[in-house]
């Protein structure tokens, strides 16, 4: 190949990057709203990082040890 054709292929492949990169080819934004039946004080509790109730999951129900020996 030629010098030319080299810098050609090189130019149009970062030239082709660079506009995949900045065009936006689509945005999804995903909105949830949902009404919790708690109190205004322990909802903030469980949604603050350093709330006392932050350590809770609503899909942990229940947790013990398998062998009965648990600490």
């Amino acid at each position: 190949m030629s010098v030319f054709v080299t810098v050609t292929l090189v130019a149009g492949n970062l030239g082709l990057i660079f506009l995949l990169m900045t065009v936006p080819l689509g945005s999804c934004t995903v909105t949830v709203s949902r009404v919790i039946k708690a109190d205004r004080e322990r909802l903030w509790q469980a949604l603050w990082p350093f709330g006392s109730d932050a350590g809770w999951s609503g899909e942990i129900l229940s947790a013990e040890p398998l062998d009965g020996e648990g600490t």
